[in-house]
């Protein structure tokens, strides 16, 4: 088979594989067919087919079967049966989970077509190959300046769109010269958020680096050997997490984990969530802050320029989740903009859709979930006074421009009100549904007209829209609630620095919740 003939099968038909064909296609690699054991119709306009159908003609006209099943028992299952029919071992790849998408999409856009020949040639067994063929000879150049008599702590910049990197990179100056200070990233980087030794890695080669002393992420993904003491920073401001199962395993996956919790109800969140799931690893919670907003806030107050527009950032959509169709507006996303534009002529509307579904949606995803996504962009492409603001880790141009925010549930609702002290409303179609599944659990639901009013419909969006501009009162009440609710604001850098010392040296801080911890730790 030659280069030009290079194409896949896919194994699974959910919205991993849906991302991985996408990603492939993208790069010029075709998928022929999926395999599933289950779906009996096309998917994505592809022949299905189950293992056993699978023959020697189907098995020969496909270079690699890549396994996008992210359940290791199902994974495994798959494995065994593709083994079975005849497939050889190094004609299977498992891509295990979305954070290998994220290594093979930098490989891939990096390395272009010498990346797609090493995944499809039959000397890489696993993706960790193709990873270490082009990455590995930086890593080793990098790891030759560390300082002998210093800790290794790295900044684990991991999760689609970059939109994580800011909650850690403050930390950079306060750490850096004290001591040898890496960042990791499996996505092109913007040089002002990088250490200054900076690897690309991918988060399961970044597990394998045992000579780290500490990792620090914003996110809970694995990145760090099990017996490396982790520090989370929440890169959710309040507490709206639909993925608590998710969050749970992973926040018990390190020996040692401490949770830099951002405000009161992330704290509480944390530590309901550790009860409810009777984790028993080590754990710590801190009452530490938000990073991000410290530096929102001083940008905020530097602008001097027009507020002159309508903001709206809807909450993830192009991912499954529990209770999607009532957190996310996506499916109502047109009328909300429509109604805008409509209503306040006068007003610049600003899209602002979630970075991870942006990136998704550039390697144009053909499945159903995706086409009220794609109607938006296009609806608003089509607008004259409608702009898309596309860039994925830096929003402060469209908050600084806005004098309202329309959102769902999206945490960037709270980021906004205690950044800019503006007001929000909360585009709810299915509210009496989400009270009933969600309030009891999340502070989020209950405190939402704290920052602002919800509403259930397009003509009351307008009319309470048309009510929030430029309202006084409401500053007032946001700047309020922002005082009562946030840790350490303006200081949470400088406060993990000051009190670094207590984890690298795992001493106990008087003010910390500490969990599972024996009398002798």
């Amino acid at each position: 088979m030659t280069k030009h003939q290079l194409s896949i099968a896919i194994v699974g038909t959910g919205n991993f594989a849906t991302n991985l064909e996408a990603l492939c296609r993208h790069y010029g690699l075709p998928t022929r067919f999926f395999v599933d054991e289950f779906r009996q119709s096309p998917f994505l306009d592809l022949a299905v087919y189950k293992v056993s159908q699978l023959s020697q003609a189907h098995i020969s006209s496909v270079s690699k079967f890549l396994l996008a099943i992210s359940h290791p028992e199902h994974q495994q299952a798959a494995y065994q049966r593709l083994r079975q029919q005849g497939i050889a071992a190094q004609q299977i790849m498992r891509i295990a989970d979305d954070p290998g998408l994220q290594i093979l999409q930098l490989l891939f856009g990096e390395y272009q077509q010498q990346a797609v020949a090493k995944l499809c040639s039959s000397d890489s067994g696993q993706l960790e190959d193709v990873e270490k063929h082009f990455l590995e000879p930086q890593w080793q150049q990098v790891l030759t300046t560390l300082k002998p008599n210093k800790a290794n702590i790295g900044l684990a910049y991991y999760g689609r769109g970059g939109g994580f990197r800011r909650h850690i990179s403050p930390l950079i100056p306060h750490l850096e010269h004290q001591y040898n200070l890496l960042s990791f990233s499996d996505e092109t980087m913007n040089q002002a958020e990088e250490a200054k030794r900076h690897l690309y890695m991918s988060s399961f080669s970044a597990c394998q680096q045992h000579w780290l002393d500490l990792v620090i992420s914003a996110h809970v993904f694995a990145c760090a050997p099990k017996s490396v003491p982790r520090v989370s920073f929440s890169h959710v401001i309040y507490d709206f997490n639909l993925t608590g199962d998710y969050h749970a395993a992973r926040i018990g996956e390190p020996d040692t984990h401490y949770l830099f919790a951002s405000s009161k109800a992330c704290f509480e969140w944390y530590r309901r969530l550790i009860e409810k799931h009777q984790l028993r690893n080590r754990l710590c919670i801190i009452p530490g802050g938000y990073l991000q907003l410290d530096r929102n806030i001083e940008l905020a107050q530097a602008y001097q320029g027009q507020q002159d527009s309508i903001l709206y950032a809807p909450t993830l959509a192009l991912a499954d989740y529990p209770h999607r169709d009532l957190a996310s507006s996506m499916e109502h996303a047109v009328a909300i903009v429509k109604a805008l534009l409509e209503a306040f002529p006068q007003m610049r509307i600003i899209v602002r859709p979630h970075p991870s579904d942006l990136r998704l949606y550039q390697l144009n995803r053909k499945d159903q979930i995706s086409q009220a996504f794609e109607r938006l962009m296009q609806y608003c492409e089509q607008q004259s006074n409608c702009f898309i603001d596309d860039n994925a880790t830096n929003y402060m141009d469209s908050y600084n421009r806005s004098a309202v925010l329309v959102s769902d549930t999206s945490s960037t609702a709270f980021t906004y009100a205690f950044t800019t002290q503006r007001p929000v409303v909360f585009f709810s179609a299915k509210e009496s549904q989400l009270q009933q599944q969600l309030a009891k659990q999340l502070k989020f639901i209950q405190d939402r007209e704290q920052l602002g009013q919800v509403v259930e419909s397009i003509p009351q969006l307008q009319q309470v829209v048309a009510s929030m501009l430029g309202s006084p009162l409401i500053t007032e009440q946001i700047n309020a609630f922002r005082r009562q609710t946030i840790f350490n604001p303006g200081t949470a850098a400088q406060y993990f620095s000051d009190n670094l010392s207590y984890i690298l040296n795992q001493q106990r801080h008087p003010d910390w919740l500490y969990i599972n911890w024996s009398d002798d730790d």
